[in-house]
Order: C-alpha cells, then structure tokens, then sequence
C-alpha cells in the first residue's frame, strides 16, 4: 500500500503496522497525495500542551476507512512524549486498517521483533499478569491467546532475570558458513563450496577479535555467564576447526563463571559423532539438531540436503555421547507442508524428548532465494496458524512451556517464533539477549555487540561487517573500534 504523512515523519511507525497487517504487499510512501487518491494511506498527527492525536484514513471503492488515538501528555518528558506521538500514529493506522481488511489480527496493534518486551516491562514494576493482560487488550487489541503467551514468556524472563548478576554478560561468536543454502534462508551465510579456502584466514582473525573484546571485559569488570556459537552453520568447520575454536574461545577468555555453552550444530550433514566427542569434551553443555521438517518431500523443497532418517540417526548418537541439553527447530509454512504434515513432524520430535523445541513461522525476507521462486506458492495464513496452534497444545500437554518469543518482517500470517522447554532446561542466551536483559558481547562477521546501561535506560550497539571477506580485510579498522565499547561503560560509570 502507497501511504504519506502529514504533520509528523515518523514513517517507520505507519510502515511497520502496515507490514504487520498487511504482510504480503509491497508499502510506498509517497510525497504530497492527493487527499482525493484512492488507495493511499494518510496519516497525520498533531499535538496540543496536553494531547497528541494520530489520525489516518484510506480511501477505497468500497468507502473511506478512518482511524484516530488521541493520548493524554501531560506531565510527560521527552523521551516519554515521542514514545506518545510513535503509538498514536501506530494505533490510528491500525485503526483505519483493520477496518479494510474486516478482521483483528491475533496480535493486533502490537508490532515489533520483542512482543513480550512490554509485558515484561509491566511486570517488573509491579504490575500483576492479569493487569498487564488487561492492558494488552485496550491499548493493543492483543487477542486472549497471544496475552496468555505473552504473560508465560514474560514470567520465564523474569525468573531468569533474577539469577542474573549486575556484571554478568554473554559472548556470541559467529561462524557464517553453511554447507548450502537452504531455500527459506536469508541469514548472511558462505557455502562452503565456493569459500572453504576463507576459514582458516577467518578463525585466525576471529581469534584476533576475541583477544581484542577480552581485554574491554577484563576491563570492564565483566563475567561471561553463557556463551552461543552461532552462524551459519558452525559444525560446518572440520573436527580440527571446531576443536581449535571452542579450544581458543576457552584459552581466551575466563570462562570460570560460564553455566551455558551453546552450538548451534543446525545441519544434521555436518554433525557427526568426531564432532559430538570434541564438543562434549571441551565443555559445550547445549546444541542445536534442526530437523524444520520430518517430511522428506518437504525438505527436499525446501533445499535441505538431509532426510529424516539423518535427524533419527544424528539424534540417537548424540543422546549416546551424552551430556548435551538438546534443541531442535521446526518451521511452519515450509513449501509442500500440510497441517498434517508438520503435526506427525511435532509429534515425532516431542517423542524424542529434547529440553527445547523451537517452533518457527516461515518468514519470507527479500534475501531468501524462496522469495524470488516463481513456481513457490505462499502457505495460506490460516494453515500456518492451525499448525501453530497444534503446536501449543501438543507441547503444553508434553510438559514444555514457551519461554521465549520474537516475531519477524514478512513471517507469514504476520505470527511468531517461539521458544519451548522443559522445565529449568530455557536457554538463558536466548532469555538475555532477547529481552536485552544484559550487555552482549560479539565477534566475527555480521556479529552485533549489544552494549546495555546498568539501569536499562540505554542500549547501543556495534555491529561488524556482514561478509567474511570484509571482516577479515577490516579487522584492524574493527578492533580500534572497540574503543567505543570503553567509551560506552566509563560514561555508564560516571
């Protein structure tokens, strides 16, 4: 949908909610339209002393659809006023729109990657679960499941947040090499194929750059509590690779306060038992097996090179090693997937007992190969939620609980991913940087160091350049950057 503004140029506030309610068009926005356009968004704000009022209205052949939310200022500082302005101009554009497309989305009003932020936020100042349902529902239009989801996601935030320690941190290292690319992907990653030559020049800068961010934790007076290896695939790097890398990662940094180790082995084609020994040995206590699928048609569509026969066989040796807590993802909507389908993939997984499962909705982002697919045909929302759905009651009747959820541009039906474990077994990484409950620490391409003021009040980040070849020419530029860091916590201190 074409929209513009008048009064305001808040145009991230009206995109989201459009790409929130209306997730497969493309939005444009547009200078000076004519208020007589049919089919463009207009949205204005104005304020008084005591008021700011969003309005907006769209104008179709089937009539004009109008929206408005007026909020009361009084008394509020600067930050809190433009905090005002941005929700009413969100509110009166979903206002408008919802009156064109005939229906409240689950989520309603609310948008944004961490929908559990604001639940969060009620709730550490005091304000109980039901209180907080109550005001998702008359600010936000949030339907009675999502606020249950919510209230749950919160309270596990919560819980961990209370065994946190002030100067606890998290370090993320990044590996961004996968064996091929899966067709639903758009992460920034490096077939092995064309750049297996570029790892070993890759470690030996990453190793550059953790010495460089130890030192700033060292003085900072920092205590690394878990530690994600993430990409990518990082089971991609040979048994050696892998071993020099969680080897170094311990030799670098003090990992004497660490009570989660995480990798994210992913691909079942990269894991092998060689592997599995090398990470339980040094100290890894958490990995990733993502099936998305136990359906062989659908992975085969989905450009996975694995069956299911791999995930059963790759599981089963890594149980027999022992001494992992295990999590395994899902995705809802992959291409050729049914209801059916993906419930009989859920059900196999939930039989296998690991400690997480993740249940993901397919997100189609403009990187995505899958996105660019002429032949690809988008699964209906409607299937996507029954599928989401299932997975609520078949996981809570399994004994897992959600405890961490965030939402993504362009997922289909607009729906979310979310987090289930048994209980005691939540990934605290997730937990910490999801709700940005702690500063995090992170090195190699496209890694984005997450910096947090003691109180909260300020989060500001540092981010790598994307692709290997880059970070690797760049690394002196990034390491006389990590200055900012230091910056950062003596400004915090005084």
């Amino acid at each position: 949908m074409k929209y513009t503004l008048s009064g305001h140029s808040n145009r991230n506030a009206a995109e989201e909610m459009l790409i929130t309610l209306l997730p497969g068009e493309k939005h444009e926005y547009i200078e000076n339209a004519c208020q007589n356009e049919r089919n463009v968004l207009f949205s204005s704000l104005s304020e008084t002393e005591k008021t700011v009022l969003g309005r907006a209205f769209v104008t179709t052949e089937n009539g004009k659809f109008e929206g408005a939310c007026k909020i009361n200022i009084t008394g509020l500082d600067e930050d809190a006023v433009k905090r005002s302005k941005n929700r009413a101009v969100k509110l009166s554009v979903y206002r408008a729109v919802i009156k064109i497309i005939g229906k409240k989305p689950a989520w309603g009003a609310l948008s944004g990657v961490r929908p559990s932020k604001l639940a969060v936020k009620c709730m550490s100042e005091g304000m109980s679960g039901r209180e907080t349902e109550k005001l998702l529902k008359s600010r936000y239009d949030v339907s009675s499941d999502k606020r249950k989801l919510l209230i749950k996601t919160a309270t596990a935030a919560l819980n961990a947040k209370k065994d946190m320690r002030p100067l606890d941190t998290s370090l993320y290292i990044s590996i961004p090499f996968c064996p091929s690319r899966c067709a639903y992907c758009s992460f920034v990653s490096h077939s092995v194929k064309n750049s297996r030559k570029l790892i070993p020049l890759y470690l030996e800068t990453l190793y550059s750059e953790m010495r460089e961010v130890n030192e700033i934790i060292k003085q900072s007076g920092f205590n690394i509590s878990t530690v994600y290896i993430g990409g990518g695939t990082p089971t991609v790097l040979t048994e050696e690779q892998l071993s020099e890398l969680i080897f170094s990662s311990r030799e670098i940094f003090d990992f004497s306060n660490v009570i989660e180790y995480t990798v994210e082995a992913g691909r079942p084609d990269t894991i092998d038992e060689g592997k599995l020994k090398v990470m339980r040995d040094l100290g890894v206590t958490r990995i990733s097996i993502n099936p998305q699928s136990m359906v062989d048609d659908v992975l085969k569509r989905s450009l996975r090179p694995h069956s299911a026969e791999d995930i059963r066989a790759v599981y089963k040796t890594a149980r027999g090693i022992g001494g992992f807590d295990i999590n395994m993802d899902l995705i809802a909507g992959l291409p050729g997937d049914t209801e059916e389908g993906f419930s009989k993939s859920l059900d196999e997984i939930i039989k296998m007992c690991p400690e997480n499962i993740t249940v993901h909705t397919l997100a189609l982002k403009k990187g995505a190969d899958l996105k660019h697919d002429a032949k690809y045909e988008s699964p209906m929302g409607k299937s996507v939620q029954g599928m989401l759905k299932y997975a609520e009651r078949a996981l809570f009747k399994s004994g897992y609980a959600p405890y961490y959820i965030y939402r993504q541009k362009y997922s289909v039906g607009g729906f979310e991913n979310v987090g289930y474990a048994k209980a005691g077994k939540e990934c605290l990484y997730n937990l910490y940087m999801m709700e940005e409950m702690q500063t995090i620490f992170s090195v190699g391409a496209g890694a984005v160091t997450k910096m947090r003021r003691a109180d909260g009040s300020l989060i500001d980040r540092i981010i790598n350049p994307k692709y290997p070849y880059e970070y690797t020419n760049e690394i002196d530029r990034i390491n006389r950057g990590k200055k900012k860091i230091l910056e950062f916590f003596d400004s915090d201190a005084k």
